[in-house]
């Protein structure tokens, strides 16, 4: 557990309540979603993007989470809008080579 001035950013009390409010979830299927949330925690904004499932009729946090502070969501966005530009941009490259690929094999 690492400490900062004395003060613990390690688990939880037990004791210790977080309000929080789902924002948005985006259906991988029926069984499957990520879920964004904000959470107050000792007083700060925290967004909380997490994968959840449906067991046994139940929803249950899974899989990797990400949290940061709230602050930071306008970077958090341009991070995965890039991620998305170079993803699409990777794609059409790809496509590109295959239909270059396929002239030169026709023209040899």
């Amino acid at each position: 557990m690492v400490t900062n001035h004395g003060t613990s950013i390690g688990a939880e009390p037990v004791g210790v309540t977080q309000a929080h409010l789902v924002i948005a979830e985006c259906f991988l299927n029926r069984h499957e979603s990520f879920r964004a949330e904000i959470i107050e925690r000792r007083g700060k904004t925290i967004v909380v993007i997490s994968r959840w499932k449906n067991l046994s009729r139940l929803p249950r946090r899974t899989g990797a989470t990400i949290e940061f502070a709230a602050h930071r969501t306008a970077g958090i966005a341009k991070l995965l809008s890039d991620l998305q530009r170079r993803l699409g941009s990777n794609r059409r490259k790809t496509e590109t080579r295959l239909v270059i690929a396929d002239q030169q094999g026709g023209a040899a």
